[in-house]
């Protein structure tokens, strides 16, 4: 148990002393003494008078811990124990100026998946457009951490699993304090950030995007492709199994729109993991400007490439569906919209490989959607500032749910992907 050496220095004076209070004044307290004085004599007082409430608490018999034997005993030194007990936490001696300062360039790539340089650019960032947020009337007590400090601990959250203890320990804070820096940054980089970072292309960057897909896999006219990602997360109290998708595991789906280079274009992540990828769709904000047909978001003739989990539509072009007989204009079509559609995959395995906190979302719903769209935004800036798109080899959950059985295709788009499929089978040579 926690005692002192002088644990047993209590007079019977200092016992029937009544303890002052933090901040109020008393005869065995100077008025001029500052609040930190004061409560290192009350600390210490406590201390001294700790053992005499043990054995205080074993005399009484009805009191609900006085039985007899060692049950007991520790049972009444662990509650003095709490009163007069404050943990702290262990601060690693100049690990964030280590990080910063000492180690390499390598070094610091390796711990947070971003440069030196990156992560500048993106603290800049911050600093000039959500400085608001992180400056507050300082009150007594800890000092403020900068902003600095702020994003250094974001930054490990998002590309570690550690707990927010282990953070906090590493970081020179409390776990609540790390959680409460993480929410904070998260809530500035969607606020004042994300629009600047993941934002759908003008007419020019949309006629690059198509010149850009045509010239790697050959399919003309594609703005983006899409597909869902199901991420891992903590079941809800709330509608549980509306969260759990076909595997059964419970899931959160980050839908997502990415160009030619892996850049996400859109990012809209709030439904639970029981909804089909066409549901999403439709619940999402991509959808309705689309249908409105408004021409700053897609020129006539150009779409978007999806799974099959998709319909049909004007500005989605989705693979036809296999037969057990298909000619060499399809199986043509389908492996060049397969290589295309790619792309997305490509994008979400790199996100999931630099963020390995989007492997397993252990937070609450509402953060956990924030979360993932703040996540997007500094994938984006790592892309935009030129770091290297590291893809591990793995596994990723899209499209789990399957097709809509009730969703039907276009009939004027199915004749213009006829089109398609007869230009790119005479570009590879096939005739019929």
């Amino acid at each position: 148990m926690i005692f002192t050496d002088n644990s047993n220095v209590l007079t019977e004076e200092l016992f029937n002393t009544t303890l002052p209070h933090v901040g109020q004044s008393s005869s065995h307290v100077n008025q001029n003494e500052n609040r930190v004085e004061r409560r290192r004599r009350l600390k210490n007082m406590l201390l001294c008078v700790m053992p005499s409430l043990v054995d205080w608490f074993l005399e009484d018999t009805d009191n609900g811990l006085g039985t007899s034997g060692r049950t007991s005993r520790s049972a009444a030194e662990l509650y003095t124990a709490t009163l007069c007990y404050r943990r702290k936490v262990r601060k690693p001696v100049g690990f964030k100026d280590a990080i910063l300062n000492k180690r390499s360039l390598d070094d610091f790539r390796e711990h947070f998946r971003m440069s030196r340089k990156t992560f500048e650019m993106l603290l800049k960032m911050l600093s000039d457009k959500a400085l608001a947020i992180f400056t507050k009337k300082f009150h007594g007590g800890n000092a403020p951490l900068p902003i600095e400090t702020y994003l250094l601990i974001t930054l490990w959250y998002m590309v570690t699993s550690e707990s927010l203890s282990k953070i906090g320990n590493r970081f020179g804070v409390v776990g609540s304090t790390a959680f409460r820096c993480i929410r904070m940054v998260t809530e500035a980089l969607n606020a004042h950030i994300y629009k600047d970072l993941v934002r759908w292309p003008g007419s020019q960057e949309q006629l690059d995007i198509q010149d850009g897909f045509q010239k790697q896999n050959g399919l003309p006219h594609v703005v983006g492709a899409m597909s869902c990602l199901h991420l891992a997360c903590r079941t809800p109290k709330d509608s549980p199994d509306s969260y759990r998708n076909k595997t059964g595991k419970t899931s959160l789906i980050l839908q997502a729109v990415c160009d030619h280079k892996l850049k996400l274009i859109d990012c809209y992540c709030s439904c639970p993991g029981g909804m089909d990828s066409f549901e999403v769709l439709k619940t999402s904000n991509l959808f309705q400007r689309m249908q409105d047909e408004n021409p700053s978001m897609i020129s006539k003739g150009s779409y978007l490439v999806a799974d099959e989990t998709y319909p049909l539509l004007p500005w989605i072009l989705t693979p036809v569906r296999e037969t057990t007989c298909q000619s060499n204009f399809i199986k043509v079509f389908n492996d060049v919209h397969k290589e295309t559609k790619g792309a997305i995959d490509t994008a979400l395995r790199a996100l999931l490989t630099r963020f390995h906190r989007l492997r397993n979302l252990d937070m609450d719903m509402d953060f956990a959607c924030s979360f993932v769209c703040a996540v997007c935004t500094v994938y984006n800036h790592c892309l935009i500032s030129g770091e290297p798109c590291i893809v591990d080899n793995i596994s990723i959950r899209t499209s789990l749910n399957g097709r809509n059985q009730y969703i039907t295709d276009h009939e004027g788009m199915d004749k213009e992907r006829c089109k398609i499929m007869q230009n790119l089978s005479r570009q590879r040579g096939f005739v019929g």
